[in-house]
């Protein structure tokens, strides 16, 4: 009996070990197949790094009022046929765009310009797709209607700038809303999780990557791309779909095919009405997109920015666009109305833009709109907006350490004002409060960046403070968010207790809140673990607007 059971301990235990031994070979075999996909990414060694660019000189050197010639740019794309058959891209033209995804000038680009899901705007990360749930924040969608001329094998690339290994995939799905894939690859790619350890040589520069040995088998005819927002801080250049068995793009090759031009997939309809936004099933006639350089408006002396109207015709007709720009409080260039005549050989248009505000301007939000109708499409209006922020007069007085925290919380700050000119705290007559300054201390987006203010912390608090006049008394909408938590106060008594760690984009929510008419303190206490040090707040309107009704008020020192 002792025997038979030896041998059982005996035979466990070797079924043990060869388990163990075999998980150890295939984690090796799956390392060194990650590393020889990483190599393999490097390989057009001719690329340097370069940064995310600033708006060309058109832009930069914007004055008002410009001609509407000299203001609409017209774009006819340059097409070269590819005898391998591999169809290739810009990113920036899609066919219908939404949500977060920003057409931007930027350094090493094809043609100068990229398609972007910008640091700060929100991510939809998790290891499956799920479709977005967060109406606080709206994603960025891209669809591109492909016709392929040959069905095949093919393998999918784009060539991406990314600011590390957690801004480095997005959702992609080939004629599909639902089953979207991780490119590159995640979980289910042939090579594993090789995009999770990203070297710092393939950041901060252009590279073309594959999804990580994934194909696709594609019939001859129309398809329809889908591109959807997982990570923030990626720029997409162009895309490529290359028959299994050719040579991958290097550098910045001319396109060979342009989205729309062909036959579209059946279950695409072409819509002369107003479409859902996240209706990717539905295209319409014409379309445009709006992106700014920076939403924050800065500097304080002298708030504006500029940005760039993009304008996409998807059938070949002739159109006559109208655009018109909105910004209240602001002086807009271009100053009217403007005409813009696009058509199937002419299928792209840009406006640049400026919007400029007095000095004086209120401490608020402010809508920016684009407006686009065309007498073809009584039944289309196509508005695009975005949201311009001139920041509070925030001021901090940080790190602090757990017991300086501590003697802070103690402390009490007083509920309806703050003597920034002190110490918070008697018997540390060396703790200062530092003004907030925009841009230096913010995100393009207008989110206060501790991290920028101080440098990088860990374990540490910060407690920021700023007054507000509300106009009227009633309910508001607090859009609030936080890396890591959050504890807002206002005159004293608790707004908002977010206790959480996680990236400020992943806990954007909006909150309904009371506010009685007249001035008010607020301070709030953010807290550093590691990494990332930020703290949104914004007040809008029950709808999600901009609200004129709450404004920042200046804390000039005495």
């Amino acid at each position: 009996m002792q025997t038979a059971v030896a041998r059982h301990r005996v035979f466990a235990f070797v079924v043990v070990a060869v388990a163990a031994l075999g998980a150890v070979v295939y984690r090796q075999c799956l390392l060194a197949t990650s590393a020889r996909w990483l190599q393999s990414q490097l390989a057009d060694s001719a690329l340097v790094p370069e940064p995310l660019g600033v708006p060309p000189a058109e832009t930069a050197s914007f004055v008002a009022p410009n001609t509407d010639p000299a203001t609409v740019i017209p774009a006819t794309p340059a097409l070269n046929r590819d005898p391998d058959g591999t169809l290739l891209w810009e990113a920036e033209w899609a066919n219908r765009v939404t949500g977060s995804f920003a057409c931007l000038p930027s350094v090493g680009a094809s043609g100068g310009v990229a398609l972007w899901e910008r640091e700060g705007t929100g991510r939809n990360n998790g290891l499956e797709y799920v479709p977005p749930n967060k109406p606080n924040v709206a994603l960025g969608l891209a669809d591109y209607y492909l016709d392929l001329p040959r069905g095949g094998w093919y393998r999918l690339l784009m060539r991406l700038w990314t600011a590390g290994a957690c801004s480095n995939s997005c959702w992609v799905g080939v004629d599909t809303d639902t089953n979207l894939q991780y490119f590159p690859g995640g979980l289910k790619g042939r090579f594993g999780q090789a995009h999770y350890h990203w070297p710092e040589r393939m950041c901060y520069r252009w590279l073309w990557i594959d999804d990580e040995g994934s194909v696709y088998r594609l019939e001859r005819g129309p398809h329809r791309l889908r591109i959807d927002v997982r990570e923030d801080g990626i720029g997409i250049d162009q895309i490529a779909l290359v028959p299994v068995g050719r040579s991958w793009p290097i550098g910045t090759p001319a396109s060979t095919v342009l989205p729309g031009r062909g036959k579209w997939p059946a279950d695409v309809r072409l819509s002369p009405d107003t479409p859902s936004t996240r209706a990717s099933n539905v295209a319409t006639p014409f379309d445009g997109f709006l992106a700014v350089d920076n939403h924050c408006l800065t500097p304080d002396a002298a708030p504006a920015t500029t940005g760039w109207l993009w304008l996409r015709a998807n059938v070949p007709d002739p159109q006559q666009l109208t655009v018109k720009l909105t910004c209240p409080g602001a002086t807009l260039t271009p100053t009217r109305a403007l005409r813009c005549g696009l058509s199937g050989a002419t299928p792209f248009a840009r406006v640049p833009l400026k919007v400029t505000f007095p000095a004086t301007t209120e401490r608020r939000g402010f809508a920016l709109v684009a407006t686009i109708t065309s007498a073809a499409c009584p039944g289309l209006t196509v508005v695009r907006s975005c949201r311009l922020e001139r920041p509070l007069d925030w001021w901090a007085v940080g790190p602090l350490s757990p017991e300086q925290a501590g003697a802070v919380e103690g402390a009490r700050l007083a509920a309806t004002t703050v003597d920034v000119t002190r110490s918070p705290v008697l018997a540390l007559p060396d703790l200062k409060w530092v003004r907030v300054n925009a841009p230096e201390h913010y995100d393009a987006f207008g989110a206060v960046d501790l991290g920028r203010l101080f440098g990088p912390q860990e374990h540490r608090v910060a407690y920021v403070a700023t007054q507000i006049r509300v106009r009227a008394s009633g309910r508001y909408s607090l859009l609030a968010a936080s890396d890591d938590s959050l504890r807002l106060l206002c005159d004293g008594k608790t707004l908002l207790d977010l206790q959480h760690w996680a990236p400020l984009t992943d806990d954007v929510r909006r909150y309904s809140i009371a506010l009685d008419k007249g001035a008010h303190l607020l301070v709030a206490r953010v807290t550093q673990e590691t990494s990332c040090w930020q703290m949104l707040v914004r007040f809008e309107n029950p709808n999600g607007n901009p609200t004129g009704e709450v404004v920042g008020l200046v804390m000039t020192p005495d």
